[in-house]
């Protein structure tokens, strides 16, 4: 059970060092079948980083199979993440590059640039929730939050830096519900698309009619509460 890697020989002149590599792992094996040798290494889900160097000697190989719990998967389901998390060892702050590093745009308290969760500038999970009252009073919907998270990160779901701990701290400084008119560290989110449960906007006009849809954080206070509880420094450009 696990991930397996299997491949053949190969004619790419970093074979010999694959194979080299792969021997240094307890769990490799090697079978005849036919007359083609067959190379395996089997490592546990949450093992990946140990495969850095392997999968390195036998990138765009075609003779090259995995699988996940003795089934077949492709490549890039498994191993997707590779060029995000080369770029992550590769970058001037690796230790929080996936949350963001210095880009507002991008920084997320998830800890995946690909987990679609932006906590300062536009993020779409600041519109899921209601109003429990026409004064303002938002409920984020917390569960729908967690399942878009998880939802996005399942392509990236056997990356070495992927850890629950961070959803689990975000989703728990996330308020339950706020109302920007008391709390001044959230504002209203206006859009001209009148959702469902959506609030009418004071700064509507008779040309142009807009909706408050949701709330979101007003400058960099929750952001740099988050990265507190992630024991993380908050760098922005």
């Amino acid at each position: 059970m696990g991930i397996c890697i299997e491949f053949q020989k190969s004619t790419s002149s970093s074979f010999e060092f694959a194979l080299a590599t792969a021997q240094l792992f307890d769990s490799f094996e090697e079978h005849l079948l036919g007359s083609t040798t067959i190379y395996r290494v089997t490592v546990g889900k949450g093992q990946t980083a140990s495969l850095d160097d392997l999968l390195e000697h036998i990138s765009g190989w075609r003779k090259r199979k995995v699988y996940v719990d003795q089934v077949a998967h492709t490549w890039d389901s498994v191993f997707g993440y590779q060029w995000c998390y080369k770029r992550k060892k590769s970058s001037f702050r690796p230790d929080i590059y996936c949350f963001g590093h210095d880009d507002s745009y991008r920084v997320n308290g998830v800890g995946c640039l690909h987990a679609r969760m932006g906590i300062m500038d536009f993020g779409e999970w600041f519109t899921w929730g209601q109003w429990l009252d026409k004064n303002g009073t938002w409920k984020f919907d917390k569960e729908r939050i967690q399942h878009e998270i998880e939802k996005n990160l399942h392509e990236y779901r056997f990356c070495p830096a992927i850890s629950k701990t961070p959803t689990q701290i975000f989703l728990a400084c996330i308020p339950d519900t706020v109302n920007p008119k008391t709390n001044k560290e959230w504002e209203f989110v206006e859009d001209y698309t009148n959702r469902v449960n959506s609030l009418p906007s004071p700064n509507s006009d008779s040309y142009m009619r807009t909706y408050i849809v949701g709330v979101r954080p007003r400058g960099d206070t929750f952001a740099r509460r988050v990265f507190a509880a992630l024991n993380l420094e908050l760098l922005t450009d």
